[in-house]
């Protein structure tokens, strides 16, 4: 009795691979897109609620600290800075610039921007200038190096994160083949030869 040739071995594994690849990697891919979709939308829509952009609070301390560097009063600086956010941020820094106009106690005046998330971290900042005397344009400044530190762990971070979900399907769908075609083979032939 002569051997069977390993081409038989080969011949049964690439079907198998192809039925296999079909069987596994269509579900994995009408599971995965509309998932993948999915998460995009939440990302976007939890964006658009969410507080301002950090690279826009960043250039907006970076503003606030040119203001009082060059000598403008604090309270058209902060209104300067006020303008160029939306929302909640926006009306914190005007309310703040008021009371500030009206002379108010610089304590008391950064009370408002205190409740707020996106100024929360200027405003006590500035409470601590207006008590120790320290600058507030050098305080400014270092919160948007602050913001702009993190802003570059958080794209570095999310990159990485990428780099895994592009993988991960790319993975599902082609361990199926490699087991079809590289596992299969060895296994069928290893077996060929034991029978």
């Amino acid at each position: 009795m002569g051997k069977r040739p390993l081409v038989t071995s080969a011949a049964v594994a690439i079907p198998i691979a192809g039925v296999l690849t079909c069987l596994v990697g269509w579900p994995v891919a009408v599971v995965v897109t509309p998932a993948t979709g999915w998460l995009c939308h939440r990302l976007l829509k939890r964006r658009a609620h969410g507080s301002t952009d950090p690279l826009r609070l960043a250039s907006g301390w970076d503003l606030l600290a040119a203001g009082l560097r060059a000598g403008l009063p604090i309270p058209a600086t902060v209104r300067a800075v006020a303008a160029e956010f939306t929302g909640g941020a926006e009306a914190a820094l005007l309310e703040v610039a008021e009371c500030l106009a009206l002379g108010a106690d610089p304590v008391s005046a950064w009370e408002r921007a205190m409740r707020h998330p996106d100024t929360v971290e200027l405003a006590r900042s500035a409470r601590r200038a207006a008590r120790t005397g320290s600058g507030l344009a050098g305080v400014a400044e270092g919160i948007a190096a602050q913001a702009r530190a993190s802003m570059d762990e958080h794209a570095q971070a999310r990159a990485q994160r990428a780099a895994v979900w592009v993988s991960a399907p790319l993975g599902l769908c082609f361990l199926p083949a490699f087991l079809c075609l590289g596992v299969a083979p060895v296994v069928v032939g290893m077996l060929d030869r034991l029978m």
